[in-house]
């Protein structure tokens, strides 16, 4: 019963995209499913993901833009619950790396009406 109701939540993230589109109706629905059909939509959608690999859910991603091509993961890596996930650019994970509960990795800088917009970003040590 419990693989028949996955299957449908994951056949209904797939009939979603084309009624509401990539963002709303893939992307938001990643927040809401569990961490089998996270992977399986991952993939589906163009994400490289390793053997053993796995994901807790909610899982957050922004910027994707229409697809997961921008995320990589090796052999039995591990994202934890509340996991963000910029992939306004690449994001690639080795194998056996493990990313704690409730961490966010960003790909780029978006200043907005910051007023670091006018200096640029902190220069490095």
């Amino acid at each position: 019963m419990r693989a028949l109701l996955e299957g449908l939540s994951y056949l209904g993230v797939l009939l979603a995209r084309p009624v509401w589109g990539f963002e709303q109706g893939v992307v938001a629905r990643l927040r809401r499913t569990g961490p089998k059909n996270i992977q399986r939509i991952l993939r589906h959608y163009g994400a490289r993901i390793g053997p053993g690999s796995r994901f807790v859910s909610p899982l957050l991603v922004h910027n994707a833009q229409r697809s997961f091509g921008n995320l990589s993961l090796g052999e039995r890596c591990h994202v934890g619950r509340d996991c963000l996930l910029d992939l306004k650019e690449r994001i690639t994970l080795g194998n056996r790396v493990t990313v704690s509960m409730r961490v966010t990795i960003l790909t780029h800088v978006d200043f907005g009406d910051s007023v670091l917009k006018e200096r640029g970003p902190p220069a490095r040590s």
